[in-house]
């Protein structure tokens, strides 16, 4: 069920003139033509996900992007250090996947390294939180070095290939 457009006059003028510098006239949009391409996404998805939805429509943003839409796991502390298994979404904000992508890269190197450099790899994320939005409760990075250690002696492949091979075989 398609959501009621505004009236063509309720529109700023500024997001007028860019739907007409798209192609876009007062008529067309009255008669509810596609604004994706006046929006600058004729070749490329509003949003990543959608790329997944419809590969056939963005089989070339996908073959320059082809972790778009994945979903992307995250080591939150969770209340009982014993459930170890990270937390996977495909709605993390790009600031958190940022957060995410470092804090799992320093649990890599934890574990290819020495137990005397832990406290400098993953000191950096202690009280570093993700999350608090989009229904996403807000949740402190893993940083205790018996869970973390814990957590990759169960490890029997080496997860950290790739988050988003990894996130696969976590699943949802």
């Amino acid at each position: 069920m398609s959501r009621q457009r505004k009236s063509w006059n309720s529109l700023s003028d500024a997001y007028r003139r860019r739907l007409e510098r798209g192609g876009i006239s007062r008529q067309a949009y009255e008669s509810g033509a596609s604004l994706s391409k006046a929006r600058g996404h004729a070749a490329t998805p509003e949003r990543p996900a959608d790329a997944r939805r419809n590969p056939g429509r963005y089989a070339d943003y996908l073959a320059r992007h082809p972790n778009a839409g994945k979903d992307f796991p995250a080591f939150v502390r969770q209340a009982d250090p014993s459930n170890i298994r990270p937390e996977v979404r495909d709605n993390w904000s790009t600031r958190d996947k940022t957060k995410l992508a470092k804090h799992w890269g320093a649990i890599g190197k934890h574990r290819m390294s020495h137990d005397d450099q832990f406290g400098t790899l993953l000191g950096p994320f202690e009280n570093t939180h993700v999350g608090g939005y989009g229904g996403i409760p807000k949740q402190p990075l893993e940083t205790r070095k018996d869970v973390i250690d814990a957590y990759l002696q169960q490890q029997t492949e080496d997860p950290f290939e790739t988050l988003y091979e990894y996130a696969a075989t976590l699943g949802k």
